[in-house]
């Protein structure tokens, strides 16, 4: 990626910003692992590593499939936790032509390395927001748009997971920290928010 130093709009603070342009998609997802003091950000399919916020590295990333035409399907990388000493990363595989996805996930021990470890969980979702609390992950994904339905996959190692459903509620963001996990959304009532 390259930086360039901008000054942003903003008064009453002492900001400085600086712009990266990725390659390939944006980037999905941030966090700063204090214990290591690394900066990790979920960029499509990639993982990208810094110890500065300013210069990247990019990881290595075991593939979740799709790298022939005969596969026909496509994953990506949506949000990476803190659970106990590993990192987890998480994410959606989709089969070309169909609603149908499945979450997928990777661990690490450093951030610069990630081995697939959860593979074909759940399906027919979209969109996961991730959070941790108290030693397990919590993925929520809303399924497909317009559906009062939300998954909840939630897991202690990053390996196995379990999952429920949530009828007429849409949730839409989580975050967790030492005391639990918030979530924000809507509830439907006899089909309508």
């Amino acid at each position: 990626p390259t930086a360039s130093a901008q000054t942003p709009a903003v008064t009453g603070f002492d900001v400085a910003w600086s712009r990266f342009v990725w390659p390939g998609d944006g980037v999905n997802h941030v966090l700063h692992d204090e214990e290591r003091d690394l900066w990790i950000a979920a960029v499509g399919q990639s993982i990208w590593t810094s110890s500065d916020a300013t210069n990247w590295m990019p990881a290595v990333v075991e593939s979740a499939g799709c790298e022939t035409p005969d596969e026909r399907c496509g994953w990506g990388i949506a949000g990476i936790e803190r659970l106990g000493d590993q990192l987890v990363a998480i994410g959606l595989k989709a089969a070309t032509g169909t609603d149908s996805t499945s979450l997928v996930a990777w661990l690490s021990e450093d951030g610069a390395a990630w081995s697939l470890s959860a593979d074909d969980v759940g399906t027919t979702a979209q969109d996961p927001e991730t959070a941790a609390s108290n030693g397990t992950i919590l993925v929520v994904t809303p399924v497909l748009t317009g559906s009062s339905t939300t998954l909840f996959n939630t897991s202690r190692d990053g390996m196995t997971w379990e999952s429920s459903r949530e009828e007429e509620f849409h949730l839409r963001g989580v975050y967790g920290d030492k005391d639990g996990f918030v979530g924000v959304g809507m509830f439907f009532e006899g089909g309508d928010p």
